[in-house]
């Protein structure tokens, strides 16, 4: 595993409108889940013996329960994937079905070949063939994301109304390397709508690294309720911010009202702290 970069994902992200440019003929287009991007490996009998974070950190507990130790038919592999832990979507469907999910959407090395250099096509293909030979049990754990080669923003419509967070582009050519060190693909673009919030910044905060940040709340039972904290934006000084509303854009609004991965988008002038609400 250490000869495989960790990491691998879309280097930009599009709006719904763009997709239409990308019915060429050229590109895949996958389900982009909700959840965390991680690596699963099997050893040499076929069975799960870690999942990794895209820093390498181990997935250990629920956030993987019914995956570590499953006996699977792929040995000797390195998948990449969608964790479905760490949203409250995940968590929803975690409960329902009382164990995690893995949706591969790559394999850096099957059956103990590095396929790396291989066309996103020729992965693709392989993983296919793979997969059609798992057990009921496995299937139902390990999925391989679905792919569509047209009809994008249909496609892209279908995902959101099932609940999926949106879909990824992939070159049909793309290898499974990155040119730069942030471990990302040119050659696949991310689509997916953007949620966003008006905030009041409260107060400064401070990082655990000692950096400062914004702290965020919603106007609720008639006063600001803390909610999440953003980083600084880099045009900005805190200072500017505190007791300002500020619009912000993320992936997902959750129940407490804070996004997930949440960042700045701009000043909202012609708002108060009273209309900082949901």
């Amino acid at each position: 595993m250490s000869r495989i970069s960790n990491y691998i994902g879309p280097k930009q992200t599009i709006s719904p409108d763009e997709l239409s440019r990308y019915e060429n003929g050229q590109w895949a287009a996958e389900i982009k889940h909700d959840g965390s991007w991680a690596c699963v490996e099997t050893d040499n009998s076929g069975i799960i013996t870690k999942i990794t974070s895209r820093v390498g950190k181990p997935f250990v507990g629920d956030s993987v329960r019914g995956l570590i130790g499953l006996h699977t038919h792929l040995s000797n592999c390195v998948l990449a994937g969608e964790l479905e832990t760490a949203s409250e979507a995940a968590t929803l469907i975690y409960n329902k079905i009382g164990y995690r999910r893995f949706h591969i959407f790559d394999a850096p090395v099957l059956l103990e070949k590095d396929i790396r250099h291989l066309s996103y096509k020729e992965r693709r293909n392989l993983l296919q063939i793979g997969t059609e030979k798992a057990n009921l049990d496995v299937s139902k754990r390990l999925l391989l994301v679905e792919s569509k080669h047209s009809g994008f923003k249909d496609f892209f419509d279908y995902v959101l109304k099932n609940g999926g967070e949106g879909i990824v582009l992939k070159r049909f050519n793309s290898k499974y390397f990155c040119n730069n060190s942030d471990g990302k693909i040119e050659e696949w673009i991310r689509a997916k709508p953007s949620h966003t919030v008006d905030y009041f910044v409260t107060e400064i905060g401070k990082t655990p690294g000692g950096s400062d940040n914004l702290k965020l709340g919603l106007w609720r039972n008639n006063k600001i309720e803390y909610v999440c904290t953003i980083q600084v934006p880099l045009k900005y000084k805190a200072t500017q911010l505190v007791g300002r509303v500020v619009e912000c854009f993320g992936a997902e609004i959750m129940k407490s009202g804070a996004l997930r991965h949440a960042r700045f988008k701009r000043i909202r002038t012609d708002k108060t702290k009273e209309m900082c609400t949901l």
